[in-house]
């Protein structure tokens, strides 16, 4: 049980740290990244960043609030709930005065402002595609440990559905909270956890969403062949940044086959996943949380940089290794 509680604290822990590596270097090109910083080994002050200019050294961005944000709703109501997960949402929205913001995504903005002003929540979330359901799955995937992978899919589809009630997001964020959850239950193999991943990313439980049924499965795969094909981290990162083709990199079907094909070069190292994040270019810091949970959760909080851990835990003044052991222990895990 230690080594369990271990991975679900290096899981959270690892979607802000990684999160936080990449604030810096978010929606820049790979090349400017090369030029301006030569190679990204440690937190950046953000002050170069074109959205996170205002934030501190080694803070999260709201793909940690939201991850925070979600998994609070959980422990509230016993359970992952639509309605719980939107009713949070609302409240930290007005709280924060995040519409006043430029820090959420289009969808996220979109959803936040229809739940406010009433509509349906399966509605709220329609035309959600962009990557914001997939940065913040993790708690699903430490609640849920022990659970069937159905039930898992149903509560991946519940805590989408306020924001991201697509086919394309809930396959991408099914994939990212299998790949954690089996990661977390002590999965030993990366080649096992991939697979399970585009297993879950092909049918994904989506009973009220719109949009066509894309093949992200594919996506992945495509993705994975350029992670065994790369020679070294230079070439990976080129070859991963021209994969993507959204305008801003911020697409499910950018950010989850890249995350899961640094995670899987990687072998399941946090630090090394979590660095490459930060380098790579495009929505990087998301793609850094995405990355993050799953490497996080393969290696445990034991394994990730102590003073990684401590600088975020210091700038943000939130405990998630306790959030993380709430979840865990929420269902009797």
């Amino acid at each position: 049980m230690i080594e369990m509680e271990q991975r679900a604290a290096g899981a959270l822990n690892g979607v802000a740290i990684a999160d936080a590596l990449g604030s810096a270097t978010t929606f820049m090109s790979h090349k400017r990244i090369v030029k301006l910083f030569g190679k990204v080994v440690d937190f950046i002050d953000p002050k170069l960043s074109t959205v996170h200019e205002s934030l501190a050294r080694g803070s999260f961005t709201d793909d940690t609030e939201l991850t925070i944000v979600l998994a609070n709703s959980i422990l509230e109501c016993g359970r992952v709930s639509s309605e719980c997960f939107a009713r949070a949402l609302v409240s930290w929205a007005r709280e924060k005065n995040i519409l006043e913001t430029t820090i959420i995504g289009p969808s996220t903005r979109r959803a936040i402002l229809k739940l406010m002003s009433g509509e349906r929540i399966d509605k709220a979330g329609s035309g959600g595609t962009t990557n914001g359901c997939a940065m913040r799955i993790s708690p699903v995937a430490i609640f849920d440990v022990g659970s069937s992978i159905e039930d898992t899919k149903r509560d991946v589809e519940e805590a989408c559905l306020p924001t991201h009630c697509t086919f394309i997001a809930i396959a991408g964020a099914s994939a990212v909270c299998v790949a954690t959850k089996r990661a977390i239950e002590g999965e030993r193999s990366v080649m096992r956890i991939v697979d399970s991943a585009v297993d879950a990313s092909m049918n994904p439980e989506c009973s009220r969403c719109g949009g066509h049924r894309q093949r992200l499965h594919l996506r992945i795969e495509h993705a994975l062949r350029i992670a065994e094909a790369a020679d070294c981290d230079e070439n990976l990162l080129t070859s991963l940044y021209s994969f993507m083709k959204g305008k801003r990199k911020a697409l499910t079907e950018d950010a989850v086959p890249v995350a899961m094909a640094i995670f899987y070069y990687a072998r399941g190292d946090f630090n090394r996943s979590a660095l490459l994040s930060a380098n790579l270019g495009g929505d990087c810091d998301t793609i850094g949380a995405i990355a993050g949970a799953m490497s996080g959760a393969y290696s445990g909080i034991c394994r990730i940089r102590k003073e990684w851990i401590k600088t975020v835990r210091l700038v943000s003044s939130v405990d998630l290794t306790r959030l993380a052991g709430a979840l865990l222990h929420a269902k009797g895990n």
